[in-house]
């Protein structure tokens, strides 16, 4: 165990009070979703499918198709309580949790390596559990935990963050459970590919992190894990479903309308708006209608900027940076969805729920390194970390008044009114569609028939 190492403070009670912590936080901001409502895609893909009606019969009429296992957690829910919407919330809030647990304990694990000499040996535990809370918290999650098809984005980085988990700690275990911890990554990681296509990315930040953290040379790698990497690499074969939708123009979702030239040119500024979005989570919208890039000002500025930070990711990966493993999991995590495959909708705030992490967990790690200049340093340089922890605070202040007000108030506002606050943030922007007003009324109609059904025996008993 981790926790019982010799020389580490934190003990296996506080891990359990840390992950305690996060359940209740968790639970106390998306309480309130229960109460939603089946929302635009839910009527296609959950309680319109009719193989999802099948309930628990329904797994091999997934087969062949993509996303199978996601899917087949909506028949799940089905069987359980049909149409009822309650049952699907409380699901995607359980799995919300467990990735953010899941989170933890990969934060946890790997400030301990050995690679980073000791460093946050003392900290870990807190400073994983720090990382954890406002990634679990932050209101960009919002649209990820509480509509229902997007399931697909919270499930499938459960598994991600289980693989990478799994492959963490099968590197300080001794050998017959470092098989077993390898054996569920690849596991996880197939799970992964059936449940959405952003796995695609899983053995390739895996493998960054075996470079970085554990073997330091892609030679070590290929002598000590090859086997391992090799059955990494054999679950993309679970993708060959996705390949031939996405090679199906008609499919609604791919968006060759647009053309790869356009979409790739506009994905810079839409990076751009989702890292804005982390630190200040406002305004939040369920349908951006991202129009695309097409004057030279509109896409010079924001793709100088990303590949300007790509090429120095690059650069620290070569070097063994550990910062550049952050980096390279934000920018391939979002690859599949931000480079040259053409979707349909040019942004939208779910593809961060996972990139997120990258991004907190920076940001937070930042910190601890800016305070532990000012408390360790002569008093020259405590004052000139106070300096720097002073522009720190002011940079990052949005985003921590935004975790802790917006994911009570807006988190757990929206959670529950989620159907009707996004949707009418859809409706009033700036240059609306039709499926914005598609969701309101949706909603509108959900809310006239509850209160119809609520005011029946009233006039009845009158």
């Amino acid at each position: 165990m981790l926790s019982t190492m010799p020389g580490l403070p934190i003990t296996a009670p506080r891990h359990g009070a840390f992950a305690l912590l996060l359940l209740l936080a968790v639970g106390a901001v998306y309480a309130n979703s229960l109460g939603g409502v089946f929302l635009y895609d839910d009527h296609v893909d959950v309680i319109g499918d009719p193989v999802v009606r099948r309930g628990v019969s329904a797994l091999p009429g997934f087969m062949g198709r993509t996303r199978p296992l996601a899917r087949y957690s909506f028949a799940l829910n089905w069987a359980c309580g049909g149409n009822d919407p309650t049952g699907y919330h409380v699901v995607n809030v359980a799995i919300h949790a467990a990735a953010t647990l899941l989170l933890f304990a990969l934060a946890d694990t790997t400030l301990r390596m050995d690679s980073l000499r000791g460093r946050f040996t003392d900290s870990a535990g807190r400073l994983a559990f720090v990382i954890a809370l406002l990634w679990g918290v932050h209101p960009l999650q919002t649209e990820s935990v509480t509509y229902v098809t997007q399931r697909y984005e919270s499930l499938v980085s459960m598994f991600y963050l289980l693989a990478v988990y799994a492959f963490a700690r099968s590197t300080v275990a001794a050998r017959p459970r470092e098989v077993a911890w390898q054996c569920l990554s690849v596991a996880a990681c197939g799970l992964g590919m059936l449940s959405k296509e952003v796995m695609v990315t899983a053995p390739v930040v895996i493998l960054l992190y075996d470079r970085i953290f554990v073997a330091g040379s892609w030679v070590e790698i290929a002598r000590r894990r090859w086997s391992y990497s090799l059955a990494l690499a054999a679950t993309w074969l679970l993708l060959a479903p996705s390949l031939g939708m996405v090679a199906e123009p008609s499919q609604d979702w791919v968006g060759f309308h647009l053309g790869t030239t356009t979409y790739l040119q506009t994905q810079a500024g839409v990076m751009l708006h989702y890292l804005r979005l982390c630190f200040v989570p406002f305004p939040q919208c369920l349908d951006w209608n991202w129009q695309p890039a097409t004057r030279a000002a509109e896409i010079l500025p924001a793709a100088a900027l990303v590949l300007t930070a790509i090429g120095l990711t690059t650069v620290g990966i070569a070097r063994n940076r550990p910062a550049a493993w952050l980096a390279a999991a934000f920018f391939l995590i979002l690859s599949p969805t931000s480079s040259i495959l053409p979707l349909g909708d040019l942004a939208c705030e779910h593809r961060m729920y996972l990139a997120s992490a990258a991004v907190i967990a920076g940001v937070v790690l930042a910190g601890d390194r800016v305070l532990r200049g000012w408390a360790e340093g002569s008093a020259d340089r405590r004052r000139s970390a106070t300096r720097a922890a002073t522009l720190f605070l002011a940079a990052t202040s949005p985003a921590r008044l935004a975790t802790c007000s917006a994911s009570t108030a807006v988190g757990m506002t929206m959670a529950r009114n989620s159907s009707a606050a996004k949707t009418s943030a859809s409706v009033n922007a700036a240059q609306p569609r039709c499926a914005a007003h598609f969701l309101l009324g949706d909603v509108v109609n959900f809310i006239t028939r509850a209160r119809f059904s609520f005011d029946q025996p009233a006039r009845g008993a009158g």
